[in-house]
């Protein structure tokens, strides 16, 4: 049975973290290890690690993974939690066919007293470049890791996504477990989804620019999902950084916008 390293960062994570690790101790998959990085809390969160200054996810995220002993990688959230079959229904995937590296399931989204709010059932790792469609539940081979490095610790709030880009333009298979949901995602008013929500959107597109060349999908559509992106972060420095790296990009831009408003 593979060996499967659980990452939790956390910062201030007090109000929700018991029931995040009391899911990681209820999973029906046995061989796995939590390592806890705690990134500077000022409230009363125990930690594993601790980091001695606040350096922010994805330096968190690093940390915890340069220690992790499993064959098998995730992390989540402090907020969020496990269904208790999650780890053993992905590891199957991974166990079962040796071409798929990356698998991902469908989530549930609940409120911050935990009341289920709907069911979010992710979508075709081709619909990437239009939106982080890989969600919080997800497990991959530590392998990726050592070929493709670290999380960038220069794209705060969007190092998954930019992490997922990476993998998926470098030609790794994905798996999508379209079934039930295994993981429960917290509509949180602190999260850094909430609290950052600008910033998101802008890191986003410059996400989206800066793998503009290295996705496998046609350049209108492309632009396409730059437009969405665009109207969503409501910054006319989205648009000067557009036309200044890519000139041809820019006149493609024009047009796709001007056809969407018309």
């Amino acid at each position: 049975m593979p060996k499967i390293s659980i990452i939790l960062p956390t910062y201030n994570g007090e109000r929700f973290l018991r029931e995040s690790l009391d899911s990681c101790l209820e999973q029906t998959y046995t061989n796995w290890e939590l390592i806890i990085v705690d990134d500077c809390s000022t409230d009363h969160t125990m930690a594993i690690i601790s980091n001695k200054t606040n350096k922010k996810l994805p330096a968190s995220l690093n940390a915890g993974f340069s220690v992790a002993t499993g064959d098998y990688l995730t992390w989540t959230s402090d907020d969020n939690y496990y269904a208790p079959a999650a780890l053993e229904r992905m590891a199957a995937v991974l166990d079962k066919d040796a071409r798929i590296s990356f698998v991902y399931a469908n989530m549930t989204i609940i409120d911050e007293d935990g009341k289920i709010l709907s069911s979010k059932p992710q979508k075709a790792i081709s619909t990437l470049y239009y939106g982080s469609c890989i969600g919080a539940c997800f497990l991959y081979r530590k392998s990726l890791y050592q070929k493709f490095g670290e999380y960038d610790t220069n794209l705060f709030c969007v190092e998954d996504y930019e992490f997922w880009m990476r993998l998926w333009s470098n030609g790794v298979v994905f798996f999508h477990l379209n079934n039930a949901p295994l993981y429960f995602y917290r509509n949180n008013s602190a999260s850094l989804t909430v609290t950052k929500h600008q910033h998101v959107l802008e890191k986003t597109f410059e996400l989206k620019l800066m793998y503009w060349n290295r996705v496998p999908l046609s350049s209108f559509a492309k632009c396409s999902a730059l437009c969405k992106c665009y109207r969503k972060t409501g910054s006319s420095e989205s648009l000067e950084k557009i036309y200044k790296k890519h000139p041809v990009l820019g006149r493609l831009f024009k047009i796709c916008s001007w056809e969407k408003k018309n």
